[in-house]
This record gives C-alpha cells, sequence and structure tokens, in this order.
C-alpha cells in the first residue's frame, strides 16, 4: 500500500474517532466539596479539590484515593456523564427538628469547574431530584458560566423515616449546550468532521502531485 494511503487511512481512523466523542467523555474536569463553615459538630473550614477525568462509573466515591473521596460518607458519589452530573449525599447530621441532612453547614457547595464539551456551548444546566429529599429545590444549583456551577448542599434536607446509614438523596444536573459558533465558550474550533475532511482533501492532492511529478 503506498504511503499516502496509508497516511490517509490513519488520519481517518484518528479523526473519526474524534466524531464519536461526546460530551464530557474523556475530558478533565475540576471538582471542589467547600464548606467554609464546616460540618456538623466541627467548624473548621473544609476545602477540598480533585481533577479528574470523565469516564466510565463514578469519578469520587467514597473510600477512594480522591481527596474528596477520603472524607465522604459510604454511599455517596460524583458521577459525571456526556451532559449529566449525577451527585449522591447521605445523612450525616439531624438538626434541632430532628431533620436528617448531609451535615454540611450553611454556604456548603460542590463546585463544577473547567466543564468543556468540543464543538459546544453550554448555556445553562437544569436540576432533578430523584429520591430522598424533602425540600427539593432547583435554587440549589447556580450556573457560573460556560464552564462551571455550583450545587449548594448546606439547606439540604432528608425524607425521614430510616436509619442514618439508609438515608440518601440523588440529585441529577443536566447540562444544556448549543452549537460553538466560536463566538464564546469553546473558541474559533474546527469541528472534528471539518477536520476530517480537511485531512483527507490534503493528503489525496498530496498524493496526486506524487503521481504527477517526472521521473
Amino acid at each position: 500500500m503506498k504511503w499516502w494511503r496509508m497516511g490517509l487511512a490513519s488520519l481517518a481512523l484518528v479523526l473519526s474517532g474524534l466524531t464519536q466523542a461526546a460530551g464530557l467523555t474523556g475530558d478533565q474536569v475540576k471538582i471542589s466539596l467547600l464548606s467554609p463553615n464546616g460540618i456538623a459538630g466541627d467548624s473548621n473550614p473544609v476545602s477540598l479539590v480533585d481533577q479528574v477525568l470523565v469516564g466510565a462509573g463514578a469519578e469520587i466515591a467514597a473510600g477512594d484515593a480522591t481527596n474528596i473521596g477520603s472524607f465522604m460518607l459510604p454511599g455517596e458519589s460524583v458521577d459525571l456523564g456526556e451532559y449529566t452530573i449525577q451527585v449522591r449525599l447521605g445523612s450525616g447530621a439531624v438538626n434541632g427538628q430532628g431533620q436528617q441532612n448531609p451535615g454540611y453547614a450553611a454556604g456548603a457547595e460542590y463546585l463544577f469547574e473547567q466543564l468543556d464539551i468540543f464543538g459546544e456551548t453550554i448555556v445553562g444546566a437544569s436540576i432533578s431530584s430523584h429520591s430522598g429529599f424533602s425540600n427539593f429545590s432547583d435554587g440549589w444549583l447556580s450556573f457560573l458560566g460556560p464552564h462551571s456551577l455550583s450545587l449548594d448542599i448546606g439547606s439540604m434536607l432528608f425524607t425521614g423515616g430510616l436509619a442514618d446509614f439508609e438515608t440518601f438523596g440523588l440529585i441529577t444536573i443536566t447540562l444544556q449546550t448549543r452549537p460553538d459558533d466560536g463566538g464564546g465558550g469553546g473558541g474559533n474550533v474546527p469541528e472534528p468532521g471539518a477536520l476530517l475532511l480537511a485531512g483527507v482533501a490534503l493528503l489525496a492532492w498530496r498524493a496526486g502531485a506524487r503521481r504527477r511529478r517526472p521521473c
């Protein structure tokens, strides 16, 4: 096989792989657990940060090697998907009214930064609760711009009736995007499909030039 055909096949394989990448998958995302006023029974500030690679399974889970995971309660996790972020929280304290909560003081949050989706700009996000919260609120989610958002975990209350070790709540954040037009979020970067066509055209032109070159 001619060198240019091998190069053409290799380029097509690489760039077609780029076109199949979706959402946050394969990206590095910065996750911070911040509680300036500490946790129940301990007013020392909490400031934990991890840089994670988005892939299959939970990026952070209780007891793993991450900074946040080592601080989590058993059963808690943070799982990033292509266009979603799922946060599972467990009961860590009971307030004066007997209500179970995650155990963080007011002002605590999960902060997600460096959210980048190739060829798309994040323009917003929505929040939903699958179960477990008695005071679920859309206001827990703050969209801070095309690359970051915050989840308030300091005001959450769980639905009662279960023992602490059985009490959990699951939050899903869904990212809202639009194609990147080069005017903001992702910069003026060509789409993978456009790169593929350009690369194929270049190699084909060079191959034709070699064939026409006199011996």
